[in-house]
């Protein structure tokens, strides 16, 4: 029986860690004193109060513990794979070049910001395995923010085939811009197209443009010239924005700029490519009438 029990014990010491160790024997503590509480007399009630606060303390300590350490290992693990994945793209031992670029924003009256990218690639490595993506305000957003971020990425939806999600990991840049991975469950080979839909939910990402009411920038970082880019944001019901062009200019027959404003009263202002030449940064500066 002796035997029995150290065994036991030590299965769960190896799976809980001392953490997890301690965390039950406070549990413990705790439930016997409320029973003293509950049962003893004056004097024994008065002890296990007081043992019921301290394992009650104890207990939180544990649990915040455990849980640091577990952010900890998490952000370790998301930055390793970071690393790995910088490390193939420059050695282009993992490489695409994106084709056609689809992203449509849409901002709430608070600057919460709804964007939905849909990016058609081609892989130019002999098996593909992932996919990057960076993104970003363009300016210093609090810290704070950044727990509300979500993003989710699927597969395109045709007919009835399509829009399963994909597996995902983040990590956080210096600069404030998030990196997605995107990890395919089955290589792409050299020459195939894909597709991947990424949609973000970005907390007060436009708080300077719509809260604050001061000029801000909405932009597209590139490497290489996409042939086909559609870029629009879509402001509040109400809301006007004097907008100009940034990267490109109006005369340019490769790029188009213009607004409109539908049934729901909310201006769009949209940005359209065909065949561009090269540029590292293109987008538009709005500001708010």
């Amino acid at each position: 029986m002796r035997g029995s029990f150290i065994e036991w014990l030590s299965r769960y010491v190896a799976q809980a860690g001392v953490l997890g160790l301690v965390e039950g024997a406070l549990g413990i503590l705790a439930f016997g004193g409320s029973l003293s509480a509950l049962l003893g007399d004056a004097s024994i009630k008065a002890a296990a109060i007081v043992a019921v606060v301290l394992s009650t303390l104890g207990l939180m300590i544990v649990l915040v513990a455990g849980q640091a350490k577990w952010q900890r290992e998490s952000g370790l693990g998301k930055r390793l794979i970071a690393q790995y994945c910088d490390i193939m793209m420059e050695t282009r031992a993992s490489y695409y070049k994106v084709v056609e670029w689809k992203q449509v924003m849409t901002v709430k009256s608070n600057g919460d910001l709804h964007s939905s990218i849909t990016l058609r690639s081609v892989a130019v490595c002999e098996d593909l395995r992932f996919f990057r993506f960076r993104t970003g305000p363009a300016w210093g957003q609090p810290v704070k923010h950044r727990k509300g971020v979500t993003v989710q990425v699927r597969s395109v939806i045709s007919g009835e085939i399509g829009g399963t999600r994909r597996d995902v990991t983040t990590t956080w840049l210096n600069d404030g811009r998030m990196e997605v991975l995107v990890h395919f469950y089955a290589p792409v080979p050299r020459g195939s197209e894909f597709d991947v839909v990424m949609e973000f939910f970005w907390p007060q990402r436009a708080r300077p443009l719509i809260v604050d009411r001061v000029p801000d920038n909405y932009t597209v970082m590139l490497t290489y010239p996409v042939p086909r880019l559609r870029y629009s944001i879509t402001l509040p019901p109400g809301v006007r924005a004097f907008y100009d062009p940034i990267g490109f200019d109006l005369t340019e027959q490769a790029f188009t700029l213009g607004s409109s404003t539908d049934g729901m009263d909310q201006m769009e202002i949209q940005l359209v490519s065909q065949n561009m030449p090269f540029r590292d940064r293109i987008g538009m500066r709005l500001d708010v009438r």
